[in-house]
């Protein structure tokens, strides 16, 4: 969301899904700023790739998946309607939306996912020819009750040209609570990365939001955020920034829904 005083498109997105008792697969084709922004520095052909991957069920509990799928880490996704607010947050925006690689997850019991991942690197469909380095990562959800949900999940891998390595360590916590009219989220982003001087830099971010339904058609949200990146890892340039929004819902229909959002 970096246009501003003009009419534009955002996200547009075809997508077809498929599951039967062994595979699932999804493909999802896309375009407007959100492709043009997240994925400048990938080739012409993978831009326009929003999903598409293939799983096969090795375990009653246990799915294997490959290719580009939607990121573990965080609350928010690239899909506006399944979040609080209109636009993403600083959290969000400066962490993973996809990943590119394989998955393993595993469901011992309604109450746990476990996940585990190895990627192209952060965030990136083809790893460019000066960096080959894969990532790792693992995501552990807990739902205690319906009305309940923690999260973690972090993300291992050097994203340095090669030959210098300079490994990164990201993590992200969040808790959900939805109960009547009320969702309420609390979440925190923390990340080290080595520098040239063997030493270590680091980033974090926090984030509060809350969202009130009044009635069946109307909906009020509020969040408030800080992102701290004073060394630039993530960022193109140094940054301690603070944020708070607020937006307005109407959902016209089951399928069609209205935000106005002041940030």
């Amino acid at each position: 969301f970096n246009r501003h005083n003009e009419i534009s498109i955002n996200l547009a997105v075809l997508k077809a899904a498929f599951q039967i008792e062994l595979i699932r697969g999804n493909l999802a084709l896309m375009a407007g700023t959100y492709a043009q922004y997240n994925l400048a520095g990938e080739p012409k052909w993978a831009q326009y790739l929003n999903e598409a991957s293939l799983g096969i069920r090795l375990h009653e509990k246990l799915w294997f998946d490959v290719g580009v799928m939607p990121s573990y880490i965080g609350f928010e996704s690239w899909y506006g309607k399944d979040c609080i607010n209109l636009t993403r947050s600083l959290l969000a925006e400066n962490s993973p939306y996809f990943f590119t690689g394989g998955k393993f997850t595993f469901n011992p019991n309604p109450k746990w996912e476990i996940q585990l991942w190895l990627t192209n690197g952060w965030q990136n469909i083809v790893r460019d020819e000066e960096n080959k380095s894969l990532g790792i990562g693992a995501g552990i959800k807990f739902i205690p009750s319906e009305d309940f949900t923690i999260n973690y999940s972090n993300y291992f891998g050097n994203e340095n040209p090669n030959p210098v390595r300079l490994n990164r360590f990201f993590n992200n916590f969040y808790a959900m609570y939805e109960k009547n009219q009320w969702t309420a989220i609390l979440g925190a982003d923390y990340g080290i990365q080595q520098t040239l001087g063997d030493g270590w830099d680091s980033w974090f971010g926090l984030i509060a939001s809350l969202k009130r339904e009044l009635g069946n058609k109307f909906a009020l949200a509020g969040r408030a955020e800080y992102y701290s990146d004073p060394n630039a890892i993530i960022l193109s340039e140094g940054i301690k920034v603070s944020g708070f929004s607020a937006n307005k819902d109407y959902s016209i229909s089951k399928a069609a829904l209205l935000r106005v959002e002041a940030r």
